[in-house]
């Protein structure tokens, strides 16, 4: 299974380091606003995208979002219609900021056949 992120912060790299030894998961590669995190990924392998839309190219079966809690929901629903049908996403904690959110969040998934999972980043 492909395995993308969005969002490159400290706990990707953590993620990263943990996911090495996981031979049904291929990491694609990430994407995130600040190019400097490059370095940090590059010690993984692994791929920064230039943008979201090229990392939406690649179809990834998984979609870690890794970006601050405030924009969970945006990145969710601005994936919501590009991604393929059974898509797992991931969304780290706080998953979403108020119950309208999460309420969304079920309708998207219902809509696009998505499999969205909270998660806690350790």
């Amino acid at each position: 299974m492909k395995l993308a992120f969005i969002g490159a912060g400290r706990v990707v790299t953590w993620q990263l380091k943990e996911l090495q030894n996981h031979s049904k998961i291929n990491i694609s590669g990430a994407y995130d606003i600040d190019p400097s995190v490059q370095d940090s990924l590059g010690e993984y392998g692994c791929y920064l995208y230039p943008s979201l839309e090229a990392l939406l190219e690649n179809s990834p079966d998984i979609i870690a979002i890794s970006t601050p809690s405030k924009s969970h929901f945006d990145v969710l629903k601005y994936l919501a219609d590009k991604v393929k049908s059974g898509t797992i996403i991931t969304i780290e904690k706080p998953t979403f900021l108020c119950q309208n959110q999460f309420e969304e969040a079920i309708s998207l998934s219902k809509k696009n056949n998505l499999r969205i999972f909270p998660i806690f980043h350790r």
